[in-house]
């Protein structure tokens, strides 16, 4: 009686399995199915954008907020005239990088740019929707033949807007694993660190920082 009613327990387990089995692969298929298709669809949206070449592609091309704002102020103000084409405004989050920021990079962006982005400070929590972005545009640009680059966010000090330097290093490890292959990550961080950095007022750096910062981003793309 024992082995009968381990045998009916196996054997129930065993059309348990495959009735569920029987019963997800329909769901499963149509989910792959339906996977592959926004795959092919993304592509084909990717391609039919690339094809958009600007008229007159920039060489260099800055993308940021009120960092690379005040970047671009020391590297006039101390140089002359700065190298790149910078697409950048002040208190600038992930909302403004996808409605006008990428717009107006996107104008710019051609054969040979070379590209260079530098956002989060503002919205230290949002290292997804960067990265979903950023990887959609880079695969774009890359197509046109430009080659894209991510700046980590750089170092903060005491402030008042809730930046610690514990959020910054979660966000840049967040974002840098989700970045596709195209994506160059440059580690300005851990290079301002050691080089040594001089903050106006804890986010911002003044002007000698920011020649430094300038230079290194110069420096890591091959433009110097």
């Amino acid at each position: 009686a024992r082995d009968k009613l381990l045998l009916y327990v196996v054997g129930m387990l065993a059309f348990i399995f495959f009735f569920v089995q029987f019963m997800l692969t329909p769901a499963l298929e149509a989910s792959d199915e339906a996977a592959a298709s926004l795959a092919e669809a993304q592509q084909a949206q990717i391609a039919a954008a690339a094809a958009n070449q600007p008229s007159v592609a920039a060489g260099i091309v800055f993308i940021g907020d009120s960092r690379m704002v005040t970047l671009k102020d020391a590297v006039e103000r101390n140089l002359g005239s700065c190298a790149a084409a910078v697409v950048a405004k002040n208190g600038s989050r992930h909302e403004w990088l996808h409605d006008t920021g990428i717009p107006q990079a996107d104008k710019i962006i051609g054969k040979g740019s070379r590209v260079i982005i530098n956002m989060g400070v503002n919205d230290l929590s949002d290292a997804d929707k960067y990265a979903k972005d950023v990887n959609y545009w880079a695969a774009v640009w890359s197509a046109r033949g430009a080659q894209i680059y991510y700046a980590s966010v750089n170092p903060v000090w005491a402030n008042s807007y809730g930046m610690t330097e514990e959020r910054v290093k979660l966000f840049n490890d967040r974002l840098k694993g989700q970045l596709i292959p195209q994506i160059i990550w440059l580690d300005s961080h851990d290079y301002l660190m050691g080089v040594g950095v001089h903050a106006s007022d804890g986010v911002h750096y003044k002007d000698d920082t920011n020649l430094v910062l300038y230079q290194y981003y110069l420096s890591m793309i091959g433009a110097i």
